[in-house]
């Protein structure tokens, strides 16, 4: 299956060459695992070849908040943004409109700026708002038709607590299921990635430690532990 690379090779091996095309896949996990820093990454990634790409915050993650605090890696290039790398807030849409209103309004930009790549983050206040279980099986079931109408691949970013969530509807929707897992103690900090659905990729199961530095989320082998509190590199 024709897959989008991430840009992180080791994930992409993980992934047997990335994420597959016109895909939605949910990218999960605690506060602080590095979903926003991930998404990102590979959004910068593809870029740099030239794709158009947006980035839909909601009210978790207002823009200029988002800039100020993903400058400092060395994959956020602020010449891209506005060009390459699309911004659009859409907490104000949330808060005002029913999901139908969301739907189209993502898929207007999807269409209108040709994108081939988009994020949402976080996905969990459109899924705060629908009504019932129904309604956001639906609107996941439309977005993800969309998505392929327009040879798009979508990933919805969210702090779910996995397995435990995956009775949740926008699950039995996705295409694929990646989690950041992190565990603290007093003394040390550990995070992993594990892929727990990817249709039509015999992708590689268990547990992959990664760490967070100046590059953003670097794959790691063997699992590092890092004093809790410091930055790992």
């Amino acid at each position: 299956m024709p897959a989008i690379a991430t840009g992180i090779p080791k994930l992409d091996e993980i992934l047997k060459g990335g994420i597959p095309e016109h895909s939605l896949v949910i990218l999960g996990g605690m506060p602080g695992a590095g979903k926003t820093i991930l998404s990102l990454q590979i959004l910068f990634n593809k870029a740099r070849e030239d794709w158009k790409v947006l980035f839909f915050t909601t009210t978790y993650q207002p823009t200029n908040k988002l800039v100020e605090y993903n400058k400092q890696f060395s994959f956020f290039d602020e010449a891209k943004l506005n060009k390459s790398v699309l911004l659009v807030d859409l907490g104000a849409l949330i808060k005002n409109h029913p999901l139908p209103d969301v739907l189209t309004e993502i898929v207007k930009h999807v269409q209108n700026n040709g994108v081939k790549l988009m994020v949402i983050d976080s996905f969990k206040p459109i899924s705060d708002i629908a009504g019932s279980r129904f309604e956001m099986w639906r609107f996941c079931n439309e977005l993800a038709a969309q998505l392929d109408e327009y040879h798009c691949a979508g990933i919805l970013v969210g702090e779910y607590l996995l397995p435990e969530d995956l009775t949740l509807p926008e699950f039995a929707v996705a295409d694929g299921i990646i989690n950041l897992e992190i565990q603290r103690t007093d003394y040390a900090v550990s995070r992993a990635v594990r892929v727990y659905k990817m249709r039509g990729v015999n992708f590689q199961e268990g547990l992959h430690t990664y760490g967070i530095g100046g590059d953003g989320i670097r794959m790691m082998l063997p699992a590092p532990v890092v004093a809790a509190g410091r930055p790992e590199i």
